[in-house]
């Protein structure tokens, strides 16, 4: 069903719309918000300014949210249509001007999302989904005002909906595992600035846990992103796995701490320095590793390798003892 909508264009609505004259107008703002969502999808309303992201563009990674709504305004009409057929005038008119009023009010807030730079859509997906949300939260705010009951409909949306946003969620977190994004991002990382690379790193890092150990493709674009940037992770507190011990004995250490051969990323083999005078569930050892971390950030931006090695993070959720 959802797929036929998407090849009915504009003319062929308003022929549709002959039969019930009184919803024209709001038909005919169903069309245009049908084409704009047929352009987005396809990329053409916005040329060249995805080209990084192919084979995915970030209308893509929100497409089962997008397509629901646009089903979900068609069936909006529907009912409307079904209460006016032995409607008075008066009644009819109230119904078209509420209908129009409506989907005039989605079109207009899903439009805003096609003057989006290309790292904004992409980084944005909550907010567009939110937008998604409270579009559909206008649908039902409209038939409550109407007094028309679909207590059904209002229930299977919101149901359909989150099972639509759980979907793009994997969809993108497929993309984000995929060494052709890690490629994309470094060859057009001269278009990009600082933040749009530390939005990129962040995002990647944030989905380390929900990827588990056995998806790779995160934690390789994000290390080779990190070094070709030449930056720190946006959290250098790391909770998600980013460094995993190698062996169960220590290779040195002093008198306070014990040192251990790591995987950074699984890319880098990097020295763990676990410390035992501290307990990891310890306030002040936060504070301390916090201050450090910013020292470090700050001389590496300086020096950017030449003369010091990086220090990746702390951890202090991975055993008794914290580490850096």
């Amino acid at each position: 069903m959802i797929a036929g909508l998407f090849i009915i264009d504009a003319a062929t609505l308003g022929a549709q719309a002959s039969p019930v004259p009184w919803l024209g107008a709001a038909l005919a703002m169903l069309a245009t918000l049908r084409d704009m969502f047929r352009k987005f999808a396809a990329n053409k309303c916005m040329p060249n300014i995805f080209t990084w992201y192919d084979p995915i563009s970030p209308s893509q990674l929100t497409r089962n949210a997008l397509n629901q709504l646009l089903d979900r305004c068609t069936s909006f009409l529907q009912v409307l249509e079904a209460h006016g057929r032995d409607a008075t005038p008066k009644r009819r008119a109230e119904l078209a001007q509420n209908a129009e009023r409506v989907i005039r009010m989605i079109a207009e807030r899903m439009k805003q999302w096609h003057t989006k730079s290309k790292p904004e859509l992409f980084f944005k997906q909550n907010e567009l989904e939110s937008d998604i949300a409270d579009c559909h939260g206008e649908i039902n705010d409209c038939l409550t005002k109407l007094q028309i009951s679909v207590a059904l409909d209002t229930l299977n949306w919101q149901e359909e909906f989150s099972s639509n946003v759980k979907m793009d969620h994997e969809t993108m977190l497929e993309y984000l595992s995929e060494i052709k994004f890690g490629n994309d991002i470094i060859q057009h990382r001269v278009q990009q600035s600082h933040d749009d690379i530390q939005a990129i790193m962040g995002l990647l890092q944030q989905h380390l846990p929900i990827a588990g150990e056995n998806n790779r493709g995160l934690e390789t674009n994000l290390y080779r992103l990190q070094k070709y940037s030449r930056t720190m992770l946006v959290d250098m507190n790391l909770k998600r796995g980013e460094v995993r011990l190698v062996g169960r004995h220590a290779i040195g250490g002093t008198p306070t701490a014990d040192i251990y051969e790591g995987l950074y990323l699984n890319e880098e083999k990097v020295a763990v320095r676990m410390i035992r005078a501290i307990a990891a569930n310890n306030p002040k050892c936060l504070q301390r590793f916090n201050r450090e971390v910013a020292i470090w950030r700050h001389v590496w931006e300086v020096d950017q390798g030449r003369h010091i090695l990086p220090l990746y993070g702390f951890c202090q959720n991975d055993g008794s003892f914290p580490y850096v």
